[in-house]
C-alpha cells in the first residue's frame, strides 16, 4: 500500500548538493516486510558522517553514485567507490568517510521495518558493482519526486519494493542469504472460477459441455449453471453459441475456409445447424456476413 497526504509534508530541501524528501508517506511490502521510508536524500559529500546507529527496525541504505571513500562499519573498514552500495540495519554502529579530493555522491533512503527483516540473517550488506541494478533505480526514485507526476508517490513505493529485491538479489550469494524466501501463497479455488469459465468459453467452444465445464470449475454441473447466471447473467447455451459465433465470425472474414469447415470447426455437426443458428444471431447467412465484411474498407 502506498499513501500520501501532502498536507503532512514536513520538509523539502534543495540545493545544487543536497536534495532531500521526507514527510510524504511511501511504504510498500519487501519479500513479505512491510516497510515506511523515512528519509530520501542526494548528497555531495564533502563532510564525513561521524560513527552512529540506527535504532531497532531501522535499515538505511547508501548508493555510491561518484567519487570515493571509505565506510567502517562494526570496526571493518571498507574502501567505496561509484557503484559500491551498503545497507545497514539497526544497532550495527558505523561511520562514512568521503575524500576530500574525489568527494562521495551518494543517493540514501531511511526504511523503518515493523520488526527484523527475515530476508538477511546478516546486520549490514555491502554489494560492489550495483550501478546498472541499483543506481538505474535510483535515478528514476530521484527523478519521480522532481517532477512528481500524477501517481508519483505509488510509483515510487514500486521503485523502492524493486530496488530492496535488487540489493537482496545482488547479494544473494553472500553468507546468511537463501536463495528464495518469499512466502509463496496459492491462489484459492475459488479466485480462480471465472479465469477457467472465461479460457474455456475462448478456447474450448467447439466441443465444450455443461459436466465439462463445471468439471474444470470443480464444481456441479447445477452449480455451475447458477454461477453462469450469477457472473454472467447468462446460461452455459447462449455463452457457447455467443462463443462459436464469434469464432465463426474471425474465420469467416479472415480465411478463406468454407462455411462447412467453419461449422465443423466451431463445433456443429452440419453446415446447415450452423447457418441457421449464425441467421438467427446475427440477420444475415454466413455466406452474406462474409460478403459484408468483404466489402467494408
Amino acid at each position: 500500500m502506498h499513501t500520501m497526504d501532502i498536507q503532512q509534508i514536513r520538509e523539502y530541501k534543495r540545493s545544487e548538493e543536497y536534495i532531500q524528501y521526507s514527510g510524504p508517506e511511501i511504504s510498500g511490502f519487501c519479500m513479505g516486510e512491510r516497510f515506511t521510508v523515512l528519509n530520501l536524500a542526494r548528497e555531495t559529500m564533502y563532510r564525513s558522517i561521524p560513527r552512529h546507529r540506527h535504532g531497532n527496525g531501522d535499515w538505511e541504505m547508501h548508493y555510491i553514485s561518484g567519487g570515493i571513500g571509505k565506510i567502517e562499519i562494526e570496526g571493518n573498514t571498507f574502501a567505496v567507490k561509484k557503484g559500491d552500495c551498503f545497507f545497514v540495519g539497526p544497532q550495527i554502529e558505523h561511520m562514512q568517510i568521503s575524500d576530500r579530493r574525489e568527494p562521495m555522491q551518494e543517493e540514501t533512503v531511511y526504511f523503518h521495518f515493523g520488526e527484523e527483516v527475515s530476508f538477511s540473517e546478516q546486520k549490514y550488506i555491502c554489494c560492489e558493482n550495483a550501478e546498472v541494478s541499483v543506481g538505474s533505480i535510483f535515478e528514476r526514485i530521484f527523478q519521480e519526486m522532481e517532477d512528481k507526476k500524477n501517481g508519483y508517490i505509488s510509483y515510487v513505493g514500486l521503485l523502492l519494493e524493486q530496488l530492496l529485491l535488487e540489493l537482496v538479489r545482488c547479494c544473494e550469494k553472500q553468507a546468511g542469504f537463501s536463495s528464495c524466501t518469499d512466502t509463496i501463497t496459492m491462489i484459492d479455488t475459488g479466485q480462480m472460477q471465472d479465469y477457467l469459465v472465461e479460457k474455456a468459453f475462448l478456447y474450448d467452444y467447439a466441443d465444450l459441455s455443461l459436466e465439462g465445464l463445471a468439471a474444470k470449475v470443480g464444481l456441479s454441473a447445477r452449480q455451475m449453471q447458477r454461477h453462469l447466471k450469477e457472473c454472467y447473467n447468462s446460461t452455459f447455451v447462449e455463452m457457447r453459441r455467443q462463443a462459436r459465433m464469434e469464432a465463426a465470425k474471425l474465420l469467416l472474414v479472415h480465411t478463406d475456409q468454407s462455411v462447412y469447415e467453419i461449422a465443423a470447426e466451431v463445433g456443429y455437426s452440419t453446415a446447415e445447424h450452423f447457418s441457421a443458428v449464425f441467421s438467427a444471431q446475427t440477420g444475415c447467412s454466413p455466406r452474406t456476413y462474409r460478403k459484408k465484411q468483404q466489402q467494408l474498407p
